[in-house]
């Protein structure tokens, strides 16, 4: 390939090494791609490689200079003024599975190498991203004494143990006095604000705190989203001139923005309208919608749907999609694990400890911020999940469990008192994965 210089820039070699960024753009004329453009960039050497060329060969002119991130940034900006599109720096074969279950094509897999990603993530993504590492943030802030970078994976590990523990004892006997153990060793490991009275815990409201096993199991989710976001930038330098690549780049997982004309799009709207309204009103509706790959999910999730057939020949999959509402500082944590079956034996689960999802869309709105969250004015968010119901049970009034009955693969309740539709709850994780992300206000 022949280097020509770029007025301004001071022509150079290449570095040997792999590069720290790679931003690939495309042109498109008449809905096909005539021009590739690649933008690569060696941070600690200061170098900027540029490769253009038609669709078939887009390495065919190349220039290597000396630039700095800025640099980058304005060839980018060019790019876009010029008419060109960001595209992945690599696309998946989209799994066959996937195609059998008529899902949105989304990539199978997830390339989480850093240079590797283009650095033009789409602002309705950013948005995203900012929204909910932000609620993440402040939640952690509302109730940790110390900073996150003071903790540790095994203290929060430790920390779920003990209230795990607490758990089934407070189930079986709420005055347990182990639960007091339980709860002041707890938060020597999750350093958490108390009430106090003359500067010392007031120990009963301390156990009440405790004993909220569904909000503290909420929290180390949370704690260990923040810390993990945390040891990704302290890892990734490169990438702290801007903190929501950072972020995003954290979730190790693909996130794009859902439109019309992609496939099931009309489907998943229709579903989310039609079962929205309550007494005639629709109570609230979609800003924007994301198509969401969270690759170990979907993965299991895939597994499972194919060797179904061997597990349980008798048994058709019936796979649906359903809602899955939550409030904003949960959904960093699902966005980087998927969701999980709590490992706390909680009270207050009226069909056990499951995964529970939503057939109306207005069902799942209120465990989103809808109903103690008014006045802040931000956003909602709601999962659309794919779901392997198989045989449901039909429970009337309330199921304890941890599992399905035998021969039963979910639960579910066809109503509710609330009127809002019913419940549907699996306890396998891979019987479920995250589609689509809603971002929603009232109507």
């Amino acid at each position: 390939m022949s280097r020509k210089s770029l007025t301004g820039f001071v022509d150079t070699n290449k570095p040997q090494t792999t590069p720290d960024y790679v931003s690939r753009w495309q042109f498109y004329e008449r809905g096909k791609s005539n021009k590739s453009y690649v933008i690569e960039f060696w941070q600690k050497e200061g170098v900027m490689r540029l490769a253009y060329g038609p669709t078939e060969a887009p390495e065919r002119t190349e220039c290597v200079v000396i630039a700095s991130m800025n640099d980058v940034q304005e060839q980018e900006d060019r790019r876009r003024k010029k008419g060109y599109q960001s595209v992945s720096a690599s696309q998946a074969d989209i799994d066959s599975a996937a195609k059998k279950l008529n899902t949105a094509a989304l990539p199978a897999t997830v390339d989480n190498n850093p240079q590797h990603h283009s650095l033009a993530i789409k602002p309705a993504v950013m948005d995203l991203v900012k929204l909910v590492f932000s609620a993440n943030q402040t939640k952690v802030n509302s109730f940790l004494t110390k900073k996150v970078d003071s903790l540790s994976l095994e203290a929060i590990n430790k920390g779920r143990s003990l209230l795990v523990q607490a758990s089934h004892i407070f189930k079986s006997n709420p005055t347990d006095s182990r639960i007091i153990d339980l709860s002041e060793e707890y938060f020597m490991h999750i350093p958490t604000q108390l009430p106090r009275f003359k500067n010392r815990p007031i120990i009963d409201e301390a156990v009440k705190i405790f004993t909220d096993f569904v909000e503290q199991e909420d929290r180390l989710n949370q704690l260990e989203a923040a810390l993990a976001t945390l040891q990704y930038s302290n890892t990734q330098n490169n990438y702290r001139y801007d903190p929501v690549i950072a972020h995003y780049m954290s979730l190790g997982i693909t996130i794009d923005v859902f439109e019309p004309g992609q496939d099931n799009y009309d489907l998943v709207i229709e579903k989310f309208s039609n079962t929205m309204a309550v007494s005639g009103r629709k109570e609230a509706k979609i800003i924007k919608a994301y198509m969401v790959t969270i690759p170990n999910e979907r993965a299991n999730f895939v597994n499972t749907y194919q060797n179904w057939e061997n597990a349980y020949p008798k048994v058709n999959p019936n796979v649906v999609h359903l809602f899955h509402g939550t409030a904003r500082h949960n959904v960093q944590h699902i966005l980087k694990t998927g969701l999980i079956v709590p490992k706390t034996a909680a009270n207050g689960r009226r069909l056990g400890d499951g995964i529970y999802f939503g057939p109306t869309s207005v069902r799942s709105l209120y465990y989103t911020d809808y109903v103690n969250d008014k006045r802040s004015q931000l956003p909602y968010l709601m999962f659309v999940n794919q779901v392997i119901l198989g045989k449901g049970y039909e429970v009337t009034g309330l199921y304890s469990g941890s599992q399905p009955p035998k021969g039963y693969h979910s639960v579910f309740a066809p109503t509710t008192n609330s009127g809002r539709g019913g419940e549907h709850v699996v306890f396998q994780t891979s019987q479920q994965t995250a589609r689509i992300l809603l971002m929603l206000e009232p109507n």
